[in-house]
């Protein structure tokens, strides 16, 4: 844990946060906390996953073992997603996407139970977050679908509550 302050105390030092490390500077806090469990370990992991997509899979039980792949990047994941949280909701819910391409463009349509479009939203971006505004809803269900032209790329059910 000292060795984990003092790497960050020195960024600090130079008027810098730890959104803007190095690669080598990276590279050195992923060193720091290689197969360690405790919370400072923990929050520094986060540091590298959020920022710089060096993301662990989190460790659990006495074995040591991670709960699954024990890397896992961006690039690695597979083509587009969508989930929606809260769900169910009364008031908004978060739309996270996820795109194949930084340059990809999509369109997020909310439908009623007849299909019919009740919303839509662009979406640009690798992995936009958009916020679906749910009080213009009447209580039910909705399907939430990301769409690529006539493509269905991913949808989710969407639950509103009165």
């Amino acid at each position: 844990m000292e060795a984990l302050v003092g790497f960050l105390q020195g960024i600090s030092g130079e008027d810098r946060d730890e959104a803007e490390l190095t690669e080598a500077e990276q590279d050195q806090l992923e060193a720091l906390v290689d197969g360690q469990q405790d919370r400072p370990a923990t929050w520094a992991q986060n540091i590298l996953c959020f920022h710089y997509g060096r993301c662990v899979a989190p460790w659990t039980g006495d074995g040591g073992e991670p709960k699954s792949l024990p890397r896992v990047r961006p690039e690695d994941m597979p083509g587009p997603a969508l989930s929606l949280q809260p769900n169910p909701t009364a008031n908004w819910s978060v739309a996270k996407v996820r795109l194949s391409s930084d340059d990809a463009t999509a369109t997020l349509r909310v439908l009623d139970v007849t299909g019919k479009s009740v919303a839509s939203y662009r979406v640009t971006g690798r992995e936009p977050q958009l916020v679906l505004d749910t009080r213009m809803l009447a209580p039910g269900a909705y399907l939430v679908e990301l769409m690529s032209g006539a493509e269905k790329l991913a949808s989710e059910r969407l639950i509103v509550q009165p």
